[in-house]
C-alpha cells in the first residue's frame, strides 16, 4: 500500500505481482482472509475495499455510517 493509492500483491515464491489496484485515497493497511482468497485494503478516507484475490476484482466497499 501507498500514498498514491495503488496496492500491489506480490506472490513470495516466485516475488511476482499479482495484481494492482488503485483507489483516490491513500492506502493505509493490507490484510488476508485465511484461506487467502480475498484481500481488504483501507485507506485515509474511513472506507474499507473488499477485493477477489483469484481476479483481482474488487468486490466491495465498506463506508463508515
Amino acid at each position: 500500500t501507498d500514498a498514491s493509492g495503488e496496492t500491489r500483491r506480490w506472490h513470495i515464491t516466485t516475488s511476482k505481482c499479482l495484481h494492482t489496484s488503485k483507489e483516490d485515497t491513500q492506502m493505509l493497511a493490507c490484510s488476508y482472509s485465511s484461506k487467502g482468497d480475498h484481500s481488504i485494503v483501507s485507506g485515509s478516507d474511513g472506507k474499507i475495499y473488499m477485493y477477489d484475490e483469484g481476479t483481482g476484482t474488487q468486490l466491495h466497499v465498506m463506508e463508515p455510517r
